[in-house]
């Protein structure tokens, strides 16, 4: 199986595991503080989800594109030991009123691990990028990486796919971010969605 079908068979799983197609921009935009992307990225999300200032749009989008890329690079490592090639140039993002869908053209493999695929080379990235525009605790973002690769594991439900996760979770800096019982996670930081409208706790908050 190559990357392309590996993706393909992991997609069937749900929207945050599929590729989108018909084409956007490079996520390297996002990551570029010298672009406007991501501050208007931030105004959707905080919009659409009505939150009361941008850092809780802020947070709930970097958590959500957490989730996409831990979908993207677990899934098919777990179906078949293949790693996508999500390097920034390639992957590419559009969105509808704060709505992302991501995409990758043409799909090939990596020999980087999961770790270095997202965590190096797409969210320490995007986490600096957002705390130039709003401010938001490490521990928090962190904490975010944590929770959606965490959702990820209980979507895929796989021994390889929750071995991995266990894996990344023994790593610095994810390594003090929340504690695994089983697929039971208890997170040391809040993301802040209680602060929106009728958001409540999220089930791992530190909170509860």
């Amino acid at each position: 199986m190559d990357a392309g079908a590996a993706l393909r068979e992991a997609g069937k799983l749900g929207p945050y595991f599929a590729l989108g197609t018909g084409g956007g921009r490079p996520v390297s935009d996002l990551y570029d503080p010298g672009q406007d992307a991501l501050a208007h990225l931030i105004d959707e999300v905080t919009r659409r989800i009505d939150a009361p200032e941008p850092r809780i749009g802020a947070s709930i989008l970097f958590q959500g594109y957490a989730a996409r890329l831990w979908s993207l690079a677990l899934g098919p490592a777990s179906i078949a030991g293949i790693v996508p090639d999500l390097s920034p140039d390639r992957l590419w993002w559009r969105s509808a009123d704060g709505s992302l869908t991501l995409g990758l053209d043409p799909i090939e493999s990596t020999p980087d691990g999961v770790f270095r695929t997202v965590v190096d080379r797409h969210l320490f990235p995007l986490a600096d990028a957002l705390r130039k525009r709003v401010r938001l605790p490490t521990a928090l973002l962190r904490g975010n990486v944590t929770s959606a690769l965490v959702g990820t594991a209980r979507v895929l439900n796989t021994a390889a796919g929750w071995e991995a996760t266990r894996d990344l979770l023994r790593r610095p800096p994810l390594a003090d971010t929340g504690t695994l019982t089983g697929d039971d996670f208890s997170r040391r930081s809040c993301c802040l969605y209680y602060r929106v409208p009728n958001g409540g706790l999220c089930g791992d908050c530190a909170l509860r």
